[in-house]
């Protein structure tokens, strides 16, 4: 079941999660705060995206693009629903595929 939430105190952004798949929690926003960003960054990467959730973060501290690598199908749609939900498509792209 697709259940839509508030991302932790992050205003206006919303994350579509799935009851039966990992769902964020105060570390997925801890680990997206502990990012140094500054005007010199010119891209960011999240490996292992699964929902989105720290490329949605992210996308609230700087204008750079950010690309989330997901292994698992199910995850890369929801992930791909949530960038748009979010009108993020043009910082934030989504790639299904290993990084092996």
């Amino acid at each position: 079941m697709k259940v839509l939430n508030d991302l932790l105190d992050y205003e206006g952004i919303k994350i579509n999660q799935r009851t039966d798949m990992f769902n964020f929690s105060l570390d997925t926003v801890l680990r997206a705060r502990f990012a140094t960003l500054n005007t010199k960054i010119k891209n960011i990467l999240d490996i292992g995206t699964n929902n989105a959730a720290i490329p949605l973060i992210l996308s609230t501290l700087t204008s750079a693009p950010i690309t989330g690598i997901e292994l698992q199908k199910e995850a890369v749609q929801l992930a791909e629903e949530n960038v748009a939900l979010n009108h993020k498509i043009e910082q934030i792209k989504i790639i299904h595929n290993d990084i092996n």
